[in-house]
């Protein structure tokens, strides 16, 4: 698994990888990643719902902020959620999220599962995170939760001038790049951040994780039928991301934004 910052149409070249990738290994993050992300308050990490590897990854990123800032984790549940999620971290009691909306309801498309709930449990125990679902109660389609996401966000951001925050989406919101595969004026969450009017951030302040992935399974939903939910196998990425370092997992920065990842 690769987890490049910004992505390229076409890979870098295997020297640019070779040079600049650093490994991800174990619990603790390498002290140049943990360098590159303490430059930012806010880090987006955008992720393909279902698999087991990027809520670890954000729990690591957000455990690893705490050395020198308190840090809100933010993540794509509804606001409905939020006392749920609060009485859960003060008890540590995991039927508390059996009767949480988020984690009863029929669609499941990987954003409750195991791992989420292992995200969960992760930092709970750490009283400088946060956890703040950020994710609308209602919308009117796609863009406009998008928008009501970062307006929710910039909310809490306001809120707590000193603190980091860590934000786990799906790789659409988490852009900070007008367009996507589906809509080249589309405006993702990652981008309204610094883009709405008021925002107290820059474009600067806000540092986008994408995630790649050689090989994966994952827990998706082709569309919004209940039916279409289930497990599924990303197509195996063959490209220079893959080749040119033998490490299972690495953090790589990239000189330019470009499109997104899918």
């Amino acid at each position: 698994m690769a987890l490049p910052v910004y992505v390229y149409s076409a890979p870098p070249s295997e020297d640019f990888i070779r040079h600049n990738s650093i490994e991800i290994t174990g619990a603790n993050l390498d002290s140049r990643i943990l360098t590159t992300l303490e430059k930012y308050r806010v880090i987006a990490i955008g992720e393909h719902h279902g698999n087991d590897k990027t809520p670890l990854l954000a729990g690591q990123i957000a455990e690893a902020l705490t050395q020198t800032s308190d840090v809100v984790l933010g993540l794509e549940i509804q606001k409905a959620n939020q006392f749920g999620l609060d009485e859960y971290g003060r008890t540590g009691d995991k039927y508390l999220l059996r009767l949480l909306a988020h984690f009863a309801r029929e669609y499941q498309d990987g954003r409750s599962s195991v791992a989420m709930v292992q995200l969960l449990d992760m930092v709970r125990k750490n009283r400088k995170i946060q956890i703040f679902a950020f994710d609308p109660d209602f919308d009117s389609g796609g863009q406009d939760r998008d928008t009501k996401m970062a307006e929710n966000i910039l909310k809490v951001v306001k809120a707590n001038p000193n603190k980091r925050f860590v934000l786990l989406a799906g790789n659409v919101h988490s852009s900070i790049k007008i367009g996507n595969f589906f809509d080249p004026n589309y405006l993702p969450m990652g981008y309204q951040l610094s883009a709405l009017p008021n925002s107290p951030l820059k474009p600067a302040n806000v540092f986008s994780v994408m995630t790649r992935y050689e090989h994966a399974k994952i827990w998706a939903c082709i569309n919004n039928n209940v039916e279409d939910c289930g497990p599924m196998k990303l197509k195996e990425d063959t490209s220079s991301y893959s080749i040119a370092v033998p490490f299972g997992s690495y953090f790589l920065v990239e000189p330019s934004l470009s499109d997104e990842v899918i």
